[in-house]
């Protein structure tokens, strides 16, 4: 059986307060919970590191419409679950220009309350809900977010260059 390639992406802002996110509707165990822009690799995004650094790149301004620099993303953690891997990158960049350009809303989450494990977003205009939504985030965003703070800032994790989780 063939491991399915994912990769996502923790565009932060420059003083590392605030991070995009998406509002998940699907897949279903991801539903009405927060997460970072990402998604399968794809033939055409290539094979190892770089493949997965790619589709970071892709899914970034698919999901955001955010270019970023493939070289500007900094690889800091490897997830490995059964039958795939998600490989995640971390970034600054100006995510005041992140806007929605698909069905899954794109709001701006503070890292203060995604360390918490929820946060607030007012959902856009046109929309029936017109009060401030709050959303779980995905169970492993608070310390995936913690870990990205720590390699965007230089700082080693126990030794690791990248942390290799295993679920």
């Amino acid at each position: 059986m063939a491991t399915i390639r994912y990769s996502a992406v923790c565009a932060f802002n420059e003083d590392l307060s605030a991070v995009v996110l998406i509002h998940k509707l699907k897949p279903a165990w991801q539903l009405d919970r927060a997460n970072f822009p990402g998604g399968k690799v794809e033939v055409s995004d290539g094979e190892g590191e770089q493949g997965h650094r790619l589709c970071a790149v892709r899914e970034l301004q698919e999901e955001t419409d955010l270019s970023v620099d493939a070289v500007d993303l900094t690889l800091f953690c490897v997830l490995h679950f059964d039958g795939g891997v998600c490989y995640f990158y971390a970034c600054k960049t100006d995510i005041n220009k992140a806007h929605t350009k698909e069905t899954e809303t794109v709001f701006l989450g503070e890292v203060f309350y995604i360390l918490q494990g929820e946060v607030f977003y007012m959902p856009p205009s046109g929309t029936k809900a017109r009060d401030v939504l709050t959303l779980r985030t995905m169970s492993n965003l608070p310390f995936l977010t913690q870990m990205a703070i720590a390699r965007v800032k230089g700082t080693k994790i126990k030794h690791f260059d990248v942390t290799e989780v295993y679920q």
